[in-house]
């Protein structure tokens, strides 16, 4: 994974801007199999000069006695939020077959939606409530 820093000076103003790009490998959410995650993402930040230091937010500000930019933490919570809430193969082809057999994963039609056979029928009588 790469990230691309620019900052940008303005007066006693600096605009930073962040790309964060390239692949993680993360395990995936079905089979715990490794797989390369694509991140692609942007973030502004703007960092003055002022009396106190608060680095909460999107606009820093660094006190007299700060010197350096610190962008780790930074680019960490860029780097997660970047990422996709679920983490698949691309079909469950892909997958660990050993782990799908064991687990039994059926690949679902989202244009079929859920069969209502498969529905616990006490959750059909809430259906009655008005």
């Amino acid at each position: 994974m790469t990230a691309d820093v620019q900052l940008d000076k303005i007066g006693s103003t600096l605009d930073c801007h962040i790309h964060l790009h390239g692949t993680c490998e993360m395990p995936c959410d079905r089979c715990l199999a490794p797989i390369q995650v694509p991140v692609d993402t942007r973030e502004r930040l703007v960092v003055k000069l002022g009396e106190e230091t608060d680095t909460e937010g999107d606009v820093w500000v660094f006190g007299p006695e700060v010197y350096q930019l610190d962008l780790a933490q930074t680019i960490f919570e860029l780097a997660h939020l970047g990422l996709p809430a679920r983490r698949l193969h691309a079909d469950l082809e892909s997958c660990d077959p050993e782990v799908v057999r064991q687990v039994g994963w059926t690949e679902v039609d989202p244009e079929e939606g859920n069969d209502s056979d498969d529905v616990d029928p006490r959750w059909d009588q809430l259906k009655d409530l008005k």
